[in-house]
């Protein structure tokens, strides 16, 4: 990593695009409840939507690019992946064959795929989270399967998933997945991820 500053400034630059789209809806519903003198259900909705929306994605961010060692917790991780598959309309299931986890770096990776993949499922769906001890080492190693009615990643996501890019080439629009990877790498895993007729998609960090 030549320039970990722009990393930092990419993912700054991510996380204020990523909170000011409910923001902006936000500010839309409170002109809409002040210019009437009832709040209809509508409004009201995108009122709540909006909010909890930049709250959680406050809270994965917060997460994400956290300092410490032992942060985020497993426990903290596993309740922002309920809440982001709630609020999307995914049903999630996890599958862990292992007594203990590890805290920090791989609740990391965990989190970021997991919010990487609940994105794709633009329509809802089923996201699984698989957990498993690696054969090699004492590290783990995670599957997400996420099925739905349309699976996508945003644009270049795959591209930089599966090829070699430089933090150079990449934008706030990119800069997630190379993220990712980057955990991975400090993880000592690989990630892979295939996209099955656009109804299914696996992401494996092994």
């Amino acid at each position: 990593m030549s320039d970990p500053f722009a990393l930092m400034h990419l993912m700054t630059a991510k996380l204020c695009h990523d909170i000011a789209t409910p923001l902006g809806a936000l500010g839309l519903g409170l002109e809409m409840a002040l210019s009437n003198e009832r709040i209809d259900k509508d409004t009201q909705d995108l009122l709540l939507t909006s909010s909890e929306t930049a709250k959680l994605k406050l809270k994965v961010y917060r997460a994400l690019l956290s300092a410490s060692g032992n942060s985020p917790t497993f426990s903290e991780t596993k309740q922002i992946i309920t809440d982001l598959c709630h609020n999307s309309k995914v049903r999630l299931v996890f599958d862990i064959k292992a007594t203990m986890l590890p805290d920090g770096l791989f609740c990391r990776l965990v989190l970021g795929a997991s919010f990487m993949v609940i994105e794709a499922l633009h329509k809802g769906g089923l996201l699984a989270v698989h957990i498993k001890p690696s054969l090699n080492d004492e590290s783990m190693e995670l599957m997400l399967v996420s099925e739905g009615e349309m699976v996508q990643l945003r644009p270049g996501y795959m591209e930089i998933l599966k090829g070699e890019q430089a933090l150079k080439d990449q934008s706030s629009r990119t800069i997630l997945p190379f993220y990712l990877k980057m955990m991975a790498a400090q993880y000592k895993k690989k990630i892979d991820c295939e996209l099955e007729s656009h109804h299914k998609l696996y992401l494996t960090i092994y």
